[in-house]
């Protein structure tokens, strides 16, 4: 039997859906960390103040767990095929283009390593647990646009419900 700090792994590794929210939000805590320095209206955050941050992540880091979730029980990813497919789509979402049109390389490498970080933490953690099907790379490239364009449409229903209640 599994006791202490010890069982974390294994739980993290047997539910991964918990596990993409909480890196999820431990990205989003070194985010607003990163970004507290700045004056407000240059923070780049879901929210300049960092308790309604981490409020409105919910609503961002919930989506990509849920379609990630649905996707990774069912096919076979290697995390390193989740990581190239999130890193390089955090490059064209962050700070809604932002980013991509930078044409800065530094801030696309920077992104393309928290992004793709974030996303592969669960196949890594949760290997065991994961989709056995096999498919096909292009077919893998298919469904990572798919999901990741579908995780970023239902996060901006999500952030959209989230700040209803917010000034």
């Amino acid at each position: 039997m599994r006791s202490g700090i010890g069982e974390l792994p294994y739980l993290l590794g047997q539910n991964s859906f918990f596990s993409f929210l909480l890196f999820g939000y431990l990205t989003e805590i070194f985010a607003i960390v990163d970004n507290l320095p700045r004056p407000l209206v240059e923070r780049a955050l879901f929210s300049s103040y960092p308790f309604t941050d981490l409020y409105l992540a919910l609503g961002y880091y919930l989506a990509f767990a849920i379609v990630w979730y649905i996707i990774l029980k069912n096919f076979k990813f290697r995390y390193w095929e989740v990581f190239i497919i999130g890193g390089s789509f955090g490059i064209l979402f962050e700070q809604s283009g932002r980013i991509l049109l930078s044409f800065n390389f530094l801030a696309w490498l920077y992104v393309f390593l928290v992004y793709g970080s974030f996303q592969a933490s669960v196949p890594v953690m949760a290997e065991n647990t994961l989709g056995k099907r096999e498919i096909s790379r292009a077919k893998k490239i298919i469904i990572g646009i798919i999901a990741e364009a579908s995780a970023f449409m239902l996060a901006v229903d999500f952030l959209w419900l989230l700040k209803l209640p917010i000034k």
